[in-house]
């Protein structure tokens, strides 16, 4: 009995094990279908970058999201896609028969606003049709951000021509931001010991690598833009008008926290604003404090660009708000009298020549043109594809009368900086 009894109780502990094995794995089972539904359902991601120690934030390759903006500027979602190796183009690796240029800047050449086609390298793509052009943008990049990725791409990727783009807009605060340079006293920059901060590091990792009901919450949300109410154009622009003396306390309060109280911590990646300090009060501290930095950068794109007798470019692009005065952010010039719409560019222009880097300013090349239709509006101070076209046409103009499509000049020589316009 005691033998059957002991049989009985085995058995009952082995279909309890089994029920709990088979309840267990119907879980697991259930939470990977319900995870499988959400990325084919739900394939949404609210950022498609990701942390990085060197270079703060990258792209996540095979990375995918829908861009919304207003409908006036694009009335349906852009799909962005990123390939296997963290660009927004298709995929590549070994060279072609052909020349390769890539093309490095910030959102204006990532271009998530636009249709892959519609983009400014597709059109210089086209244009130079014995050049394979690369798409190397990624948002909210700054200079500093660039020339770190300039350094592991060249070997990597053997181009023969790169562009470097530089928006005036908000590039000189990006060094502030980033704080990967830092001027120790005058005329001495140095590579600092930056760090992303534990929250922006964790925020970045949740947006990008999103799982389960996180995953449906970012869609939920997408959603919700899809479906929301826009303002109008009025209302828009009575808030922007506000943005430029947000943007000058933003300027103070970056450069107290990193020139004065020395913290090397990265708090903001994606959130830049117009350079107001640079812009109307080129002596303030804050403002000579940019230059220095964006001056020292462009010599390390020039060392770069020496070392690996590389042809190398300088694309200056210019805030709408400078080139357009009748963009949605208007610039008091009374209230501001030392603003002068040229000096973003100007200065970038004349860095970049002072050490001896082919620029093409746009701010000049617009000059006489319509430049107002060459942008989006309602907070979007971006390029449309009107301006990415006729950008694209005047780069490859610029890249064939400076011989940079004719093989591999030498690099020219630097020669003394040009006086501001």
């Amino acid at each position: 009995m005691g033998g059957f009894i002991g049989f009985m109780n085995s058995r009952r502990l082995r279909n309890a094990f089994l029920n709990s094995a088979l309840l267990i794995g119907s879980l697991i089972i259930g939470v990977f279908l319900i995870e499988v539904g959400l990325r084919v359902f739900a394939p949404i991601h609210s950022s498609i970058y990701q942390p990085d120690d060197r270079v703060l934030h990258k792209h996540v390759p095979h990375g995918g999201k829908v861009f919304i903006d207003h409908p006036d500027n694009t009335p349906d979602g852009i799909p962005v896609r990123i390939n296997s190796l963290g660009f927004r183009e298709r995929e590549f690796y070994s060279k072609s028969e052909g020349k390769r240029m890539m093309v490095y800047g910030d959102s204006y050449i990532a271009a998530e606003y636009s249709p892959i086609e519609s983009t400014f390298v597709r059109y210089l793509d086209r244009k130079l049709p014995d050049w394979e052009v690369l798409n190397a943008g990624v948002v909210g990049y700054g200079p500093d951000q660039i020339l770190l990725r300039l350094e592991e791409d060249i070997p990597r990727f053997s181009p023969d021509v790169v562009i470097v783009s530089i928006y005036s807009g908000n590039d000189y605060g990006d060094l502030l931001r980033n704080k990967i340079f830092r001027a120790i006293s005058e005329g001495l920059v140095i590579r600092n010991n930056y760090s992303l901060s534990p929250e922006l590091e964790s925020t970045l990792n949740l947006a990008a690598f999103p799982r389960g009901r996180s995953r449906l919450q970012i869609w939920r949300h997408w959603k919700k833009r899809q479906e929301r109410d826009y303002l109008d154009a009025e209302s828009i622009r009575n808030y922007l008008t506000g943005s430029l003396e947000r943007a000058l306390l933003a300027a103070e309060q970056q450069y107290h926290s990193f020139v004065r109280d020395g913290n090397d911590t990265v708090h903001n990646l994606l959130n830049d604003s117009y350079d107001a300090d640079v812009a109307f009060y080129p002596q303030s501290a804050s403002s000579l404090y940019k230059i220095e930095l964006m001056n020292h950068v462009l010599g390390e794109f020039k060392a770069l660009a020496t070392q690996y007798n590389l042809p190398m470019a300088i694309l200056v692009i210019a805030h709408p708000s400078d080139i357009c005065p009748d963009y949605d952010i208007p610039i008091d010039r009374q209230a501001y009298p030392e603003y002068d719409s040229k000096r973003l560019t100007a200065i970038l222009t004349d860095l970049s020549r002072r050490h001896g880097l082919p620029v093409l300013n746009l701010f000049d090349a617009w000059s006489g043109e319509d430049a107002c239709s060459y942008f989006f509006r309602y907070g979007n101070d971006h390029w449309n594809s009107r301006g990415q076209a006729r950008a694209a046409e005047l780069m490859a103009e610029f890249l064939e009368s400076t011989g940079l499509t004719g093989g591999n000049p030498a690099m020219p020589e630097t020669h003394p900086p040009l006086e501001p316009e």
